[in-house]
């Protein structure tokens, strides 16, 4: 086998004689527009309009001279103030002018409770689950008599608890 030599693996196009070829002819620069001779031919139209598929757009379409819609300021930066006496301490919800003001007041009140009676269930339902571990089949009013009393010995013993830490 005959050894290959470098020049045999390039293409004849990357050669300087190549090159010098391509390049031996100077290329003048086009003339603009400007230069060009003006045709007898109407001018060209342009393409007619096509409908695209899809949704249409929900905006109406602004005249060319109309000025654009206006976008929503951000509220970054503004106090906020009461709509009803104009002051800026507190809103709306809190004013003093406000007759609905005052229902909501103790509402943090009834959330405590309800919080409350939520943790006593939770606690007698896992008292419930120690003492009949077996998950044996038992009737519903017993099952209601039990979770009374258990309910009612929580209630007792969360009593003397709080008792004995007075």
């Amino acid at each position: 086998m005959a050894s290959k030599q470098l020049d045999d693996f390039i293409a004849p196009c990357f050669k300087i004689s190549e090159y010098m070829k391509t390049y031996q002819y100077c290329l003048q620069p086009v003339q603009g527009p400007d230069n060009w001779p003006i045709s007898d031919m109407p001018k060209p139209l342009p393409p007619a309009y096509v409908k695209m598929p899809g949704r249409p757009k929900t905006e109406r379409r602004r005249e060319p001279g109309e000025a654009p819609k206006g976008t929503k300021l951000s509220r970054k930066g503004i106090k906020m103030t009461c709509r009803l006496c104009r002051k800026s301490t507190h809103n709306a919800r809190k004013c003093p002018l406000n007759p609905e003001a005052g229902k909501k007041k103790n509402a943090y009140i009834k959330r405590d409770a309800a919080r409350q009676k939520q943790k006593e269930r939770e606690a007698s339902s896992s008292a419930a689950a120690t003492i009949n571990p077996s998950g044996g089949s038992t009737s519903g009013a017993n099952k209601r008599k039990k979770t009374q009393s258990l309910v009612s010995s929580v209630i007792l013993q969360s009593n003397v608890i709080s008792t004995l830490h007075m």
